[in-house]
């Protein structure tokens, strides 16, 4: 496996991407790692131990993991949407320059719904993967209207809200550790880039898309697998809602015992390997296309 740093550039976005190479370079596999808020592409893909290394290896694909945000340059204002396009490029270019044929999305957290709204600009996606992201679920219409009515009195002041204020609220222990005791310590995660501060609009774009999230992927038609950890305190409410093994159309639920909301940052084997049911979906959905192209 080798690794490469990526500038793509576009008329909207110089975008910044990691890019895994798989050892087989006839592989024509590929993935797009989608990260989640505040965090960048580090997060997911890293020089040594991450989880775009383990996906290369394990499945002998060009793993791209962008930057939505970090080191990626908007030329215009950062709006919710751009995020999405960001992914639309990536995966072009992964095609493009590489010959990939066949690209499945894996999206964390706020990725997931980036993740979701890219899925329906780029064809080449044809399966995806979503973690630790809440569903329609968190949010009884009370909550829901309750947060828009804050969110929209932010927004008319230009204020923007400091998430280091409310992780405490949202996250379970070991995220919290990890986040504090080693991605904000190692400069391999590019903590220097982390931004806790997120536009209340970007925010509640993301409320929105998520009030759909599931019913958007169904619209979709094509294989996605729904992953919560059992330790994530942030899906509870999504996790009860959907028990494991839930099958509706084209949507699967898994739930990942012993992991919390940043296994997928984690950096040890033994808690990459707690996210194998990516590896078995990936194989199972490439089994049933060469059955179907057959």
């Amino acid at each position: 496996m080798h690794s490469r740093e990526l500038h793509i550039s576009s008329p909207d976005y110089d975008i910044v991407a990691d890019l895994k190479i798989p050892d087989d370079k006839n592989s024509r596999r590929g993935i797009v790692l989608v990260h989640g808020a505040i965090i960048n592409r580090k997060s997911l893909s890293r020089e040594f131990q991450s989880l775009a290394s383990y996906l290369c290896k394990s499945l002998n694909a060009y793993v791209i993991t962008p930057d939505y945000q970090g080191e990626t340059h908007h030329h215009n204002d950062i709006q919710f949407k751009n995020f999405a396009e960001i992914v639309d490029i990536t995966v072009d270019y992964l095609c493009d320059e590489y010959g990939v044929e066949d690209v499945m999305g894996f999206g964390h957290s706020m990725g997931s719904y980036v993740l979701a709204d890219a899925v329906l600009l780029n064809e080449k996606i044809s399966h995806i993967a979503t973690y630790g992201s809440p569903t329609e679920h968190l949010l009884r219409s009370r909550e829901k209207g309750f947060i828009n009515y804050l969110l929209g009195y932010l927004y008319s002041f230009d204020y923007k809200v400091d998430l280091r204020n409310l992780l405490h609220y949202v996250f379970d222990k070991e995220t919290l550790r990890f986040l504090n005791d080693v991605m904000m310590q190692v400069p391999e995660f590019g903590y220097e880039h982390y931004d806790f501060n997120l536009n209340p609009e970007i925010i509640q774009d993301a409320v929105a898309i998520f009030s759909g999230y599931t019913e958007k992927l169904k619209a979709w038609g094509k294989p996605a697998m729904i992953m919560f950890g059992t330790n994530d305190i942030l899906v509870k409410k999504s996790r009860k809602a959907l028990p494991d093994g839930y099958l509706e159309g084209n949507i699967l639920v898994k739930h990942v015992r012993n992991a919390s909301h940043v296994t997928p940052c984690m950096n040890t084997h033994v808690d990459l390997r707690k996210l194998d049911a990516l590896l078995l979906f990936h194989r199972n959905v490439q089994k049933v296309g060469l059955i179907n192209r057959h």
